[in-house]
């Protein structure tokens, strides 16, 4: 299926900016401090960060690039973003369950923290819940699909200690949210583009993506 013009932009560069985003993650985070326990020391915490900063910023300005010429967009978004995503991810963190709640909250922010306010949500609330909750969504989907193939391989992985298991799971999990968070999201924000606000030539080709999604 051929995806329209602003959809397939916003998937191509969330596909591309959530791989290479997470694929250094695992060695920033654990390459200099380490495996770690559930209670990480300040070095430890402090790697973290840069590595949730780093995949933030690559990712976020994947995305503002995919949305470049339909919406202005301040470069200032790219570290607003990265902020908020450490932060949502610290947050989650520190909550007592066994989900990744981490991951789901830190998704949920850096899925939308470059466009949320810049692309009007009004008149378009299905559009707007997809568009924000795709990447968390997406998260757990994967994350669902890994504990389902581990188990079925009666096998048990040690994120924490292995690095190199750690980094094939968040390349699967960060990688796979950018290819599905990507393509949901994508049409999503299709539909909430304001055509009328928008230069002539992104005017016809919020046109041509209508025609297609019409046919």
């Amino acid at each position: 299926m051929k995806l329209p013009s602003v959809a397939g932009r916003w998937f191509r560069w969330n596909a591309i900016g959530w791989l290479a985003g997470f694929m250094p993650f695992s060695f920033l985070a654990h390459g200099i401090t380490g495996g770690h326990t559930p209670d990480l020391t300040p070095a430890q915490y402090t790697a973290h960060s840069i590595a949730m900063a780093v995949a933030a910023i690559i990712v976020a300005g994947a995305q503002r690039r995919a949305l470049a010429g339909y919406v202005s967009l301040s470069w200032a978004r790219i570290p607003l973003a990265a902020a908020a995503f450490i932060a949502a991810s610290w947050a989650g963190n520190a909550i007592p369950v066994d989900i990744d709640p981490d991951i789901l909250i830190g998704f949920l922010v850096l899925g939308c923290a470059v466009w949320l306010g810049a692309i009007p949500l009004k008149g378009h609330p299905l559009a707007a819940a997809v568009a924000i909750l795709s990447f968390p969504v997406a998260s757990f989907l994967i994350e669902l699909a890994l504990v389902i193939l581990v188990s079925l391989l009666q096998f048990t992985p040690d994120l924490q200690a292995n690095e190199w298991q750690h980094g094939l799971f968040w390349i699967t999990v960060g990688g796979g949210s950018g290819l599905l968070g990507g393509w949901w999201s994508g049409l999503a924000l299709l539909r909430m583009l304001p055509p009328a606000a928008l230069p002539i030539a992104a005017q016809q080709g919020l046109a041509a993506d209508a025609a297609l999604l019409r046919g």
